[in-house]
């Protein structure tokens, strides 16, 4: 389900449900439930009514426009909490929670086509996790929101330029992320059961081993046919990775022909 309501002309509020569903559980084999088609009741409600192991995920947005050059937005996943828990500030595992806040610029200073955007991802150990792998957030085995899991912080930063057939774009990314270790569930890895989760109360982002991942691209690209989108562009790419055990370190340099046709929908 997603509810989007434009409140005034530069401010823009959304609101968001998910279910995972799971086809099979301790009683065997789940026919779907088509109570998750109706597109009006909320998602949660029919979940514990049914007494079923589905997850049910609610997320909120807000996005505004400084100016037609400027705009920033937000989002905020919760998984599950406790407001009690939450006031009382002990880290408990339950409460699970993800934060977004971003900026995008275009025509920054003045020059045409130079667009920025900068922005800070943070989501709690446990976050996307369930009573099984099934229920987590996740689709063949990939993580639906992030591929680093949960328990981590992130900064991105994107800046893009283009003149006539010209294009390059510069990204940087910086993660904290805690790992799990020693056979502990630290949160992290969202495939594994919540309930085998090391301590009770006391967590916190980055908990577990500690990982520095840093991650840096640069690509140009020339524009060959307008028409077809097809391109001639190659980049390099370079990502480290430090921790208490291990330095890693990858650098790889890249050149392709490449083309994307868009697609026009009319089903409206």
């Amino acid at each position: 389900h997603h509810f989007s309501w434009n409140i005034s002309k530069r401010i823009n509020f959304s609101w968001f449900e998910t279910v995972l569903w799971q086809a099979k559980d301790s009683t065997g084999t789940r026919g779907y439930d088509i109570s998750y088609l109706n597109p009006i009741i909320f998602y949660r409600p029919v979940e514990e009514s049914m007494d079923s192991p589905d997850n049910v995920i609610l997320g909120f947005g807000l996005k505004g426009k400084v100016n037609d050059h400027h705009s920033l937005y937000t989002q905020i996943i919760l998984d599950e909490f406790l407001l009690k828990e939450i006031r009382a500030g002990r880290g408990w595992w339950g409460n699970k929670q993800g934060l977004q806040i971003g900026g995008k610029s275009f025509d920054l200073f003045g020059i045409k086509k130079l667009d920025v955007q900068a922005e800070y991802n943070y989501v709690r150990p446990f976050t996307y996790s369930h009573l099984t792998a099934m229920g987590s957030y996740s689709h063949y085995n990939q993580a639906l929101a992030h591929p680093e899991g949960a328990n981590f912080n992130e900064i991105v930063a994107i800046a893009s330029y283009r003149y006539k057939r010209f294009f390059v774009e510069g990204k940087i990314i910086q993660i904290k992320v805690g790992t799990d270790t020693a056979g502990y569930n630290y949160g992290q890895d969202i495939f594994k059961p919540y309930l085998t989760y090391t301590r009770e109360y006391f967590n916190y982002v980055g908990q577990g081993l500690k990982n520095n991942i840093s991650f840096m691209e640069c690509r140009a690209a020339w524009l060959i046919n307008p028409a077809t989108n097809m391109k001639l562009e190659g980049g390099v790419t370079l990502r480290l990775n430090k921790n208490t055990l291990s330095d890693s370190k990858s650098t790889y340099f890249w050149i392709g022909l490449k083309t994307s046709l868009s697609n026009h929908y009319n089903d409206f």
